[in-house]
């Protein structure tokens, strides 16, 4: 495996206003197969347009429809939770990267999307295959229900 750095952080935006170079992202999708990306934010840049520009952007113009976390307790010692062991913290959250409050539609926003290929990512068969007790919970139903709240 291969790592690449690109300075697209806030020290690179405060020194010459650049978020993402000319054709950034098209080197990204072109060339790369995965991308492994860092936490967003500087206090120095307070409106974190920068962070905003590059994660927005490589979401919506690359179609990054998937964000998936694996999550895993490497060391009891880490956890917060009492009693609690490696074994124990082993899932992946898969996050909806370009729909719903991404756009504030608060539904679909590709209504095609749902019967193509990123459908099939997280189906019932793909996460049958791969986790034992499955669990699902859609954020556009649960922001809508903020909104009604008095």
């Amino acid at each position: 495996m291969e790592f690449a750095y690109f300075d697209w952080g806030a020290d690179r935006y405060l020194a010459d206003g650049t978020t993402v170079p000319p054709d950034g992202l098209g080197t990204l999708a072109r060339d790369f197969d995965a991308i492994l990306i860092g936490a967003f934010g500087d206090r120095r840049v307070p409106s974190n347009i920068h962070a905003k520009e590059i994660l927005l952007g490589m979401r919506f113009k690359m179609d990054l429809y998937a964000n998936v976390r694996p999550v895993r307790l490497l060391d009891s010692a880490l956890c917060p939770l009492k009693s609690v062991d490696p074994k124990d913290v082993d899932f992946v959250v898969i996050r909806e990267n370009t729909e719903g409050v991404y756009v504030d539609s608060g539904g679909i926003f590709k209504p095609t999307r749902a019967k193509g290929w990123s459908a099939s990512f997280a189906s019932p068969s793909s996460i049958a295959a791969v986790c034992q007790k499955p669990t699902a919970a859609h954020e556009a139903a649960s922001c809508s229900a903020i909104n009604r709240m008095p």
